[in-house]
């Protein structure tokens, strides 16, 4: 006998796809694995191969939820992907759909990040600002995620002009872009992410905090969140950013109150959240 109480998570990034479970009875995730993605339709493969081995163990799914880097339509279309442009046109709900026989939710990736945090802080307002391939923010509140007007709250990664590199998604100085030229990475052979140069990581730690310090006067969140690969991975960039945003906050005649945390599953917080919003757990407006 099946037990239908299972939702499945996933957070497409740049370069791999987090997978997990959720487990509406008990309240509980199982974080699935880590996979590397070349082509995005190999997330369909590994999907389609989840399913399987779920339907082996008696766990039947009751719905998928899926978080995309990028502009969506309300209907799941991808409308924008500067990190995964064969997705560009893709109705993937449809897709989804074709292939699994559930109509899937699908969202940003931070935006899915942020309903996993909104769950945690209740009726506090947070605010989630992800680091990883590309740079994106989301804002919740009272079990709630902010869409926006045209569905596209949060591309802090293409905002401003902070130096003449050309970002992925054309512009020339996006706040991202300078970002990954700041903060160069790598891969060491224990699959551990590192710098491979630190001579611009004073510069970089400033533009971010200062970044974050205009989006928190703008926003005024009670919690600030800092997630993706290289909050989660490099706990010393996590420590120095806070450090010197809270010391930018607090030079204002009014000091502005908010609590910094890493995110509440570091890397898994997109597909948990992905999850809770296939599961109704999470909503949007």
């Amino acid at each position: 006998m099946f037990e239908p109480t299972t939702y499945v998570g996933l957070d497409l990034g740049g370069s791999r796809l987090k997978l997990v479970d959720y487990r509406q009875s008990e309240d509980s995730f199982e974080r699935v694995g880590s996979f590397p993605i070349g082509e995005a339709d190999e997330m369909l493969d590994c999907l389609d191969s989840h399913l399987s081995e779920l339907a082996g163990r008696k766990l039947a799914v009751s719905g998928i939820g899926i978080g995309v880097p990028g502009l969506l339509s309300p209907k799941g279309e991808v409308l924008y992907s500067p990190h995964r442009p064969e997705l560009i046109g893709i109705e993937l709900a449809t897709e989804v759909a074709s292939r699994t026989g559930i109509w899937p939710v699908i969202w940003n990736d931070a935006a899915c990040a942020a309903a996993a945090e909104c769950v945690k802080w209740g009726d506090r307002s947070v605010l989630v600002a992800n680091f990883g391939t590309g740079v994106g923010s989301a804002m919740a509140r009272s079990g709630t995620v902010t869409a926006g007007g045209s569905f596209a709250f949060g591309e802090l990664g293409h905002t401003g002009r902070y130096s003449k590199a050309r970002c992925a998604c054309g512009r020339i100085g996006c706040f991202e872009e300078t970002i990954r030229v700041m903060l160069p990475m790598g891969v060491d052979d224990d699959s551990e992410l590192h710098l491979t140069s630190k001579s611009s990581y004073g510069d970089a730690v400033e533009l971010i905090a200062s970044v974050l310090h205009d989006l928190v006067l703008v926003l005024d969140p009670h919690e600030l969140v800092l997630g993706g690969g290289l909050m989660a991975r490099l706990d010393q960039i996590f420590e120095d950013v806070s450090v010197r945003l809270l010391a930018e906050l607090s030079e204002h005649r009014r000091p502005i109150s908010v609590r910094i945390h890493k995110a509440i599953a570091d890397e898994y917080s997109g597909a948990m959240g992905a999850a809770l919003l296939a599961a109704r757990r999470v909503g949007y407006e």
